[in-house]
């Protein structure tokens, strides 16, 4: 028998990489990091920390992007040993803010000493009372809270920052400080011995808030660096003034720092203010840009302040975790339902610090596991899993995969990183069976001349391709010791009976069923016009079929059956 195919051509697939961030902190040590926080608006924003705290001390700072924005502070709630709450608000509760970049520092309580030597110290304290300028409850220093002895380190040029850390009262108050005599004086004006006092204020309003528990620091002024995080503590020259005077107020600093915070040394102005780091790049190589923000509830609404010292203390991480992700697999297409697709995942550290815990998830297999965890600098491994192609994806005709790896770098931030590949529907050529059976037409004969006996073929496409329409052409040899019935067998309207299961085949009209008397095999149905004599025709030699459509490909495999009958001469 032989099956003549003309077959069309189909898709190849595409290979596609791209990259979704996600943010970690900068660790500085197992005690200490920072933070950048984007579009921190009225609402709540969650802090998540690296490092585990006991009990941690967060101080943050605000980025005012244009002297147009309103007045905000930053509120801080829930700080806890694993997170806190971030928002930033106007005084009297106020939603009508400009979300904006916040700047986070968090330290565990304590005394440390980091790499290099400088020293530093984070403390929490209640204050009770609430300092007002200009027509409110005024600057006595009975209202602060005298902190020297609370500290345990000495310090030659000590440089101090806060913030208030709890949400006790709706309505705002902010940090300050003084060395304890009065409010113009910074925290040690007169050297660490001269000692500090905190506390908070309402700006010009005459009124006060709910107790607060204030976060501080307390840093020696210099620089140092540990595990590629560089970091500056200083103060400012008295030079800051208002949001409503003609801000930035920049001062230089050593390097390109990437986040700090900031609070007034001290209140030269008696309406009351705090700082704010000021524009679209508020630290630009070498500067520290800012400007002191005030309040606009009550007394001079004007944001213009008296110039201002500002202590700070800035970090500039150096450290490069970047994980890379390539996706593969042999394959670009599938072709049949239950098709395994094994993907391989190479994943390398291409930074300068250490990963651990790393990750791999591909949205259409899961979590992926892999030979390893933790990868060093330049290091890499490689993971492989499965993928079984679904009914889905063959009516879809392709399926995606996005593969996505993140981990935990031991200092810096990382994004994760992610790589697609997409498989196209691409289906098998058909695949033809043929499986040829006789039976004698009357049970338990023998082959004697006069016997009639069936000829049955039934014709399966295995694969998952169809030919092209009108292209299958079917020929079966007749032995020459038979003669073919002439007559209408089975019913069929001829000598030769056909049925079909999930084809889409059909025998119907003239040119599909033929026969031939020829010696040489025919090779179209215009070789097959002769038609059997009654009752048997031992002249025919071949039997031809062209059945009409395209034989489908599919899962379970569609067939179809031709039988006839012959006399055994």
């Amino acid at each position: 028998m032989q099956i003549a195919v003309r077959q069309s051509c189909l898709l190849a697939a595409l290979a596609v990489v791209g990259f979704a961030p996600m943010a970690h902190a900068n660790r500085v040590t197992s005690t200490l990091e920072f933070h950048v926080l984007e579009s921190v608006g009225y609402p709540w924003q969650p802090i998540t920390f690296d490092n585990n705290y006991t009990a941690p001390v967060v101080v943050c700072s605000y980025v005012l992007a244009d002297e147009n924005d309103p007045p905000a502070t930053v509120r801080l709630n829930n700080v806890g040993p694993t997170s806190a709450d971030v928002r930033i608000q106007q005084f009297e509760d106020s939603s009508v803010v400009t979300a904006g970049t916040v700047f986070c520092i968090v330290s565990e309580t304590g005394a440390y000493t980091l790499p290099g030597g400088m020293q530093f110290e984070a403390r929490t304290v209640v204050s009770d009372e609430t300092s007002s300028g200009s027509g409110g409850q005024g600057w006595n220093q009975s209202r602060l809270e005298n902190i020297t002895g609370d500290l345990t380190q000495t310090y030659s040029n000590p440089v101090l920052v806060g913030q208030v850390m709890s949400f006790n009262d709706t309505l705002a108050s902010v940090f300050h400080a003084t060395d304890c005599e009065q409010r113009q004086n910074r925290p040690f004006q007169g050297g660490f011995s001269d000692g500090a006092c905190v506390g908070k204020h309402i700006g010009q309003i005459n009124g006060t808030r709910a107790s607060e528990t204030l976060g501080y620091m307390v840093i020696e002024n210099g620089t140092g660096n540990a595990n590629n995080i560089f970091w500056q503590a200083g103060r400012t020259g008295n030079n800051v003034a208002g949001t409503g005077n003609n801000p930035p107020y920049s001062n230089s600093v050593s390097r390109d720092f990437d986040a700090g915070v900031g609070a007034m040394a001290g209140e030269n102005g008696g309406n009351g203010g705090w700082w704010v780091f000021y524009g679209a790049d508020p630290l630009p190589s070498g500067q520290i840009s800012g400007a002191i923000e005030e309040e606009t509830v009550a007394g001079d609404r004007s944001r213009s302040h008296i110039n201002e010292e500002v202590n700070y203390w800035l970090f500039e991480d150096n450290n490069a975790p970047v994980l890379t992700l390539d996706k593969t697999a042999p394959e670009t297409d599938f072709g049949e339902l239950g098709e395994v697709i094994t993907f391989s995942y190479e994943i390398e550290n291409t930074g300068n610090v250490s990963i651990s815990s790393i990750t791999l998830d591909d949205d259409q297999i899961g979590a992926i596991t892999c030979p390893a965890t933790t990868l060093a600098a330049s290091a890499s491994f490689t993971c492989t899993a499965d993928y079984t192609v679904t009914a889905a994806d063959i009516t879809a005709g392709s399926v995606t995969n996005i593969a996505t790896t993140d981990g935990d770098p031991d200092f810096g931030k990382l994004d994760e990183a992610t790589d697609t590949w997409t498989l196209t529907y691409a289906p098998g050529p058909a695949n033809f069976t043929v499986e040829k059976t006789v039976e004698y037409e009357t049970p338990g004969s023998y082959s004697l001349p006069g016997e009639d006996v069936i000829y049955q073929l039934v014709i399966t496409n295995e694969g998952e391709k169809s030919p092209d329409d009108g292209t299958l052409f079917l020929v079966d040899q007749l032995p020459p010791e038979v003669a073919i019935f002439g007559g209408n067998f089975e019913a069929s309207g001829g000598p030769v009976s056909f049925a079909e299961s999930g084809t889409g085949l059909s025998v119907i009209g003239s040119g599909t069923i033929g026969f031939s008397r020829n010696t040489a095999r025919p090779v179209s149905m215009l070789d097959c016009g002769e038609t059997p004599s009654a009752p048997y025709d031992a002249t025919i030699t071949y039997v031809c079929l062209a059945p009409s459509g395209t034989f489908a490909g599919a899962n379970p495999d569609p067939s179809f059956t031709i039988r006839f009958q012959a006399r055994l001469q």
